[in-house]
């Protein structure tokens, strides 16, 4: 089943079926965080959610009995069947804080435990790539492009440290330290948002990143340089990495591409290789057919093209002659 329309119709049926329950649970997650349904027991939600949680279960459980007994430990630790069993555990662990103990709904500890478990209902977002084919070849290009992800992580890293602290002493043009309530505080007694280094990283990654969230910025003209600079520098360094995932994704696509082909070449062979002579001839005689069609079609527009040309060439004999412009 896990491998789906490679086996049969019925896995095929199976998949959609699946698929559409996860669907339903997103949403389903979704439409309980609205404001109106928050920490309420709306009788719908319930169903879907129990009803769901429930087809998850059997799925997973399903799946692990019919994998071979040598290789079920194997099974277990793949990730993305953790990621099912993510899904399903908090659902039966909250149930049991409610009603295998005394539970009171006033009792802050156990609402922060619950709410922390459905924060694990964003697993089943994951179950969704589980049956799609284009999902390994994000994952693939990811896996190719690391070593440019691990530049890049190293040298934000250092940019960042480097520009935060410039910033972090350039601001200080314009600031006092208030030491009674150990701040660093503009002339007109703002805050800075630049206590630290550290505090200057927020606006770093919003900044080298050209998003400028405008929550922390800089009032010096020394800072306000800074800032143009880092904005110019964001662009080249984003580059790298997203060129070199682009020209990996690009590889990766293209090998699809070409396996996707190979393989319908295979099937056509195999089919080939299955018919007898006479659907040969059948199967040959309405492929001549075919082409037939579409020379007969192709030569239509080719007279129809010839004949225009023609009329626009009477068309301008004519004007030439009697002087028409």
């Amino acid at each position: 089943m896990s491998k789906g329309l490679k086996f049969s119709r019925l896995a095929f049926l199976y998949q959609v079926f699946l698929n559409g329950v996860i669907w339903l649970s997103v949403v389903n997650f979704l439409i309980s965080s609205l404001p109106r349904f928050w920490e309420s027991d709306l009788l719908e939600l319930e169903i879907i959610e129990k009803t769901s949680v429930g087809i998850f279960t059997i799925d997973y459980f399903g799946r692990f009995a019919t994998t071979r007994p040598g290789t079920r430990w194997i099974w277990f630790k793949n990730p993305m069947h953790l990621f099912d069993l993510a899904v399903i555990v908090p659902f039966y662990i909250e149930i049991i804080l409610k009603h295998g103990t005394d539970f009171n709904p006033a009792d802050d500890s156990i609402l922060v435990v619950i709410r922390a478990l459905r924060l694990f209902q964003m697993f089943r977002t994951v179950k969704i790539a589980r049956y799609s084919s284009l999902i390994p070849v994000f994952m693939k290009a990811l896996a190719l492009s690391k070593d440019g992800f691990v530049l890049f992580t190293f040298t934000i890293s250092i940019f960042m440290i480097v520009v935060s602290a410039i910033l972090f002493y350039g601001e200080q043009i314009e600031m006092d330290f208030d030491y009674h309530h150990r701040v660093w505080v503009y002339p007109n007694g703002d805050f800075s948002p630049f206590q630290s280094i550290p505090g200057a990283f927020w606006w770093f990654m919003a900044t080298i990143t050209t998003v400028g969230y405008g929550d922390s910025y800089p009032r010096s003209q020394v800072g306000k340089a800074i800032a143009a600079i880092t904005m110019v520098c964001g662009l080249f360094v984003l580059a790298v990495p997203v060129a070199v995932f682009g020209s990996n994704f690009s590889a990766v696509w293209d090998e699809r591409a070409e396996r996707n082909r190979e393989e319908k070449r295979k099937r056509r062979k195999k089919k080939y290789k299955q018919m007898t002579d006479v659907e040969m001839m059948e199967n040959l005689e309405e492929l001549l057919k075919n082409l037939s069609t579409r020379l007969t079609a192709q030569q239509e527009i080719t007279e129809k093209l010839l004949k225009d040309e023609k009329e626009i060439f009477d068309v301008v004999y004519y004007m030439k002659k009697h002087n028409i412009s």
